[in-house]
């Protein structure tokens, strides 16, 4: 068995695969080094540790430093390549795509063949466009909690406000925040899907995941999917399967 990690800005997330599919997941809200040495020391070692975090060099070395205390395997930190698993990157540095937005596209690409809309919410939102194999580039902007603290920090008199799904305007300063913030997303998404029908692309699923789809999963018009593990699914499929 191996295990496939998600490390992102806030929490992280690990799950045991075998064969490319997952078979249990877990989560920390700290991916501080002892929590993740606590968590790991009482686990069957696995047979590779593969992680994929966008978070930094100290997130990076909080991993390493777990498994060496914990006494499991040496983790594998992996890049997003230009072309692997059935999908082949857009960026023009192709590298400097996240690997966790390169192995979302993976599971995207197993589940949907033709392609998908893949948005993952969290610290940050990305929205990435996969037609048949072909990374299509993606759009990028700030997360639910980003945006709220930057109408906190940025203006006066705005209070800190939770996002809100609602779609009646707001009659309250924090209400408006709140339901702005989710307005803008949906509608970032509804931007990007009309403008994927100009192309002749109209009708292409929208796979949502990451900690914040939830706000906006049932405004998000169909067709559409809430798949939370999404980057770790495509990390056991990497995990199990030869590059191509």
């Amino acid at each position: 068995m191996d295990w496939v990690v998600d490390a992102g800005n806030t929490h992280l997330r690990w799950a045991g695969a075998r064969g490319g599919r997952i078979l249990w997941q877990a989560a920390l809200p700290d991916a501080g080094p002892k929590a993740l040495t606590a968590a790991w020391s009482c686990a069957p070692p696995p047979a590779r540790i593969v992680v994929a975090t966008v978070a930094g060099p100290v997130t990076r070395e909080a991993i390493a430093r777990a498994a060496r205390d914990s006494g499991q395997r040496e983790p594998e930190f992996l890049v997003s390549p230009a072309a692997g698993w059935g999908v082949r990157n857009g960026y023009r540095e192709p590298a400097n795509l996240g690997i966790d937005r390169f192995s979302a596209l993976v599971a995207a690409r197993h589940r949907y063949p033709a392609g998908a809309l893949v948005v993952d919410v969290g610290t940050a939102v990305t929205l990435d466009l996969l037609v048949g194999g072909e990374h299509r580039g993606g759009y990028i902007l700030p997360g639910p909690a980003l945006m709220g603290e930057a109408l906190t920090t940025g203006t006066a008199g705005v209070a800190a406000a939770q996002p809100d799904p609602a779609e009646a305007p707001g009659r309250d300063t924090a209400t408006g925040v709140g339901r702005g913030i989710a307005h803008a997303l949906v509608g970032a998404v509804a931007e990007v899907r009309a403008h994927l029908a100009g192309q002749g692309l109209s009708g292409v699923p929208c796979i949502l995941t990451g900690g914040g789809a939830a706000l906006v999963a049932q405004r998000i018009a169909p067709p559409r999917i809430q798949l939370p593990g999404l980057v770790l699914e495509g990390l056991a499929r990497m995990a199990a399967e030869p590059m191509d």
